[in-house]
This record gives C-alpha cells, structure tokens and sequence, in this order.
C-alpha cells in the first residue's frame, strides 16, 4: 500500500489541500509523551547521598526519551514522506530540518507538561507553542529555521541534562509521570471497556455550555419524553461519555481523510454499526442506574425512548460523517 502510495498519490491526495493542515494533525500528536526519568520512590532513599549516581541515570533516562522522539518522528516523516516530495515538492534538506522542528516541539512539549502544574496554562502554553510552531514552519526560511531550531534544542538540552537532572526539587513530578506512563495503555483499555465503571469526576451544579437552565426538550410530557429527556442531559452531562464520543469520531474522520475512497466508505459504515452498539450500551448502562430502583418506569417504553435517545445522539454524528466522508471522496476524485 505504500509503494501504491508513492506511485499514485493523486488517487490518495488532492493536491489542491493547504499544506498546513498536514501540520495540523502532525502537531497535535506531539502533544503526547513525557520526559521519562524511570526513578521510583525507592530509588531516591537508595541515592539519597548519591547525586552523582541519580544525576547520572536522569540523564540516561532523558536520552532514551529523546531517542523514543527521533523514533516516532522518523516513523512520522516516512508515512508522510510522499506528500512532501510528490504533492508540495520539498526538498530533502527542508524534510531533515521539517523533522527537527518536530523533534523541538516535542522537547518543548514535554518540559511545558512536567514544570507547568496549572492545567490553565499549561493548555495555554502548549496551544501557543503549537501554532508557534506551525507558523514557523510555514513562513521562516529553511535556513533561519534551521539556526532557530537548534539554539532553542541546545537550550532544552542544557537545562534538562545538567540543571534538572542535578536536582530532586521536582521529584514528585517526575514520579507522578512515570506511574502515569506505566499506567497509560491500562487506563486506554479500560477507558473503552464497557464493562468497567468509570469515575464522572467531579459535576458542577449548572453546566457551561448545554442546558444551563434545563429547559424542557420536548413540549409533550408523556413518561417516554421525560425518561428520554433525563437520559440525553444525563449522557451530555457526563464528562467520560461525551469525550468518548467526540474521540471516536475524531479517529474515524482521520481515517476516512487518510484513505482510498473505497475504504472511506467501508470505515463509515464501519462506524455506524460501531456508534450504534457502543450508545446502546450506554444506554441500556444508564437504565441499570440504582437511581432506577428507587425511581421506576415502564419497561414498555424503553423502545421508545431508545429511539428518541438515538434520534439526539445518534443520527447528528451520522450525518456529520456522511458529509464528511462525501466531501473527502469528492476532494480525491476531483
């Protein structure tokens, strides 16, 4: 498929796409990972009066997370290297200085994650350093580029391999990164397992954005609306719930944007019946509610109210995509 790739990229790619939104969702993956030092708490008594040994596996602990970067980078660049070369006609010294600059930002991300605690800012100072980023990549010449790219990659460097790594003052920093490394595949498993409870986190009393004022949804007050109309707040309302939704539908559209039309098409369809089974059991979860022990309704009209939920939730997202996958077949065929 790669090969097919670079040898008929007009089937795969419309020509006529920005090349910044090719940046768009190459940055955004450097959002993840974090400066790894792999010290655990027993660690820091054992070398309590050894610094220079500490010092020592910090700094080796910090290459190896700058090699994982160089890997991920380079696995990066390759997948996208046709459209590059074919598409937008870089040559391979911008590439090589495309792929440092990648290499900083994701140094740059990962020291704005561990030294910034406020969640506030911290998002603030990743969103500017992103289109900081984007923007140098798209208007400062190679060369400038280059000398820019290195001197701030020098800096990072220097700080974290000989000033960070002599000291313990963001030890439990460093050990709340590495149990959340560890658990991060765990936690990715147990986020789309259906049949482990997840915590709502912490709910406020009148919502930002949807319902601020729970006004009525529907103008008859038969007992399905109302069953209907508690599940839709209650499923919107929950944090854990929307933010899956909105990231199944994220990794499907990448997907449908990313590959042959036939296969956009497949993946769609794909996503229906997938969307559809995951919201019914959501559904049928928040049923099973003890709140529905002390408050109880009809069986018989959970038919009916499951067709009402789904024509809230469920169908808006189809059509979304259905629009979405039709405009990036039309983008490919033109």
């Amino acid at each position: 498929m790669y090969r097919d790739f670079w040898k008929h990229i007009d089937s795969y790619w419309n020509e006529e796409i920005p090349f910044f939104l090719i940046l768009i969702p190459l940055v955004v993956i450097s959002l993840r990972g974090n400066w790894r030092t792999r010290i655990l708490e027993a660690d820091l008594i054992y070398f309590i009066q050894q610094r220079n040994t500490i010092r020592q596996l910090k700094q080796w602990s910090m290459m190896f997370s700058l090699i994982g970067i160089g890997f991920r980078v380079a696995f990066i660049i390759i997948v996208v290297l046709p459209l590059f070369i074919e598409v937008y006609g870089l040559h391979v010294y911008e590439i090589m200085i495309i792929a440092l600059q990648f290499i900083l930002l994701q140094c740059l991300v990962y020291t704005v994650k561990k030294f910034v605690n406020n969640s506030i800012l911290k998002w603030l100072l990743l969103s500017a350093t992103l289109l900081i980023m984007i923007l140098t990549i798209l208007h400062i010449p190679a060369f400038y580029g280059a000398i820019i790219t290195f001197f701030v990659f020098a800096v990072i460097l220097w700080y974290q391999f000989w000033i960070i790594s002599s000291t313990n003052r963001y030890f439990y920093e460093e050990l709340a990164i590495e149990q959340q490394e560890k658990s991060r595949y765990i936690k990715m498993i147990l986020d789309f397992s259906q049949e482990v409870e997840k915590n709502g986190g912490t709910r406020k009393k009148r919502p930002w954005v949807l319902f601020r004022r729970s006004k009525q949804l529907f103008s008859s007050r038969k007992p399905k609306h109302g069953l209907a109309e508690f599940l839709i707040k209650g499923f919107i309302r929950d944090k854990p719930s929307v933010l899956m939704l909105f990231q199944i539908s994220g990794v499907t559209s990448f997907a449908i944007a990313m590959t042959l039309v036939l296969f956009k098409w497949i993946i769609l369809i794909c996503f229906i019946f997938f969307l559809h089974s995951w919201l019914n059991a959501v559904f049928h979860k928040m049923l099973g509610n003890s709140f529905f022990d002390v408050v109880s309704y009809e069986p018989s009209i959970e038919d009916d109210v499951w067709r009402i939920f789904k024509r809230f939730l469920y169908y808006p997202m189809i059509i979304v995509l259905c629009i979405f996958t039709t405009v990036s077949a039309v983008l490919v065929v033109v």
